[in-house]
């Protein structure tokens, strides 16, 4: 009896499978792997594998003859690339499509240059204020011990394990101190921990100005030509800022204004 004679005598949806079978290759390439010993390489979920696969990001996987799925070694490398991108608010669409454009070398390259630079951005960033010594600052600021502890729970000032404030810290205690010479005072209801409302607001426009750049030049913009980009936005994002609080503030203090006539 041949197998064609065998098949036939099957229903028809299992002469189906075992014709699929048939025709599934039943040797595992050379360094192919498992999802499991995907998952356990790259940290990622099997779902997440699975949705890889269904948007293209990853190769398809070869299926055995026992319905086992394997996976091309390469697969490492793109999911480590993936959750970089993903890291810095890339959306998957756009992670296919510079997987398709630059491929996977071209990407590593881009991210490297990027945490390169970061490095110039962030001193471009920083104050210009030299470090100061903390007990130095704290003696003649007029803040209360209580209050930097607090602003440095908030992560607003920063100090070294040999207790030197950068320039950053330095700025925010010698501008709590002027509110306070001005008569901004505990007495009157200000506190240092009021600041928090300025953090809280201020930590979602940094995420989503971090979000609208990367979205923007990763994969658009030439790579060497993104910190000088990012370098000229900086430096008109915080006038603009500071300009729209301001028309924000005129526009309440207008209402206010016709309210109390």
């Amino acid at each position: 009896m041949t197998p064609n004679t065998l098949l036939a005598d099957l229903p028809e949806r299992q002469r189906d499978v075992a014709n699929n079978s048939a025709e599934r290759p039943r040797l595992v390439p050379e360094g192919f792997l498992s999802i499991s010993q995907l998952v356990e390489q790259t940290g990622v979920t099997r779902a997440t594998i699975h949705h890889y696969s269904s948007m293209g990001i990853l190769p398809k996987a070869v299926k055995t003859a026992h319905n086992m799925a394997y996976y091309d070694p390469a697969c490492i490398s793109i999911i480590d690339v993936v959750k970089e991108l993903r890291a810095r608010h890339v959306p998957l669409s756009r992670i296919t499509q510079l997987l398709e454009q630059q491929g996977v070398a071209s990407i590593r390259s881009m991210l490297a240059l990027a945490a390169r630079e970061s490095l110039e951005l962030s001193s471009f960033v920083n104050t210009d204020t030299l470090p100061k010594p903390k007990d130095e600052i704290v003696s003649s600021c007029g803040l209360s011990l209580q209050d930097i502890s607090y602003l440095e729970n908030l992560g607003l000032l920063r100090s070294t394990d040999d207790g030197i404030y950068d320039g950053l810290s330095v700025d925010l205690i010698r501008s709590l101190t002027q509110m306070r010479s001005g008569g901004m005072t505990q007495e009157m209801g200000f506190n240092p921990a009021d600041v928090a409302i300025y953090k809280q607001s201020m930590e979602l426009v940094v995420q989503s100005e971090i979000e609208y750049f990367e979205s923007r030049l990763l994969g658009k913009v030439p790579p060497e030509e993104i910190p000088r980009v990012i370098r000229t936005a900086l430096e008109h994002a915080e006038s603009i800022c500071m300009l729209t609080r301001r028309r924000l503030l005129l526009d309440k203090i207008e209402l206010l204004s016709k309210a109390s006539t």
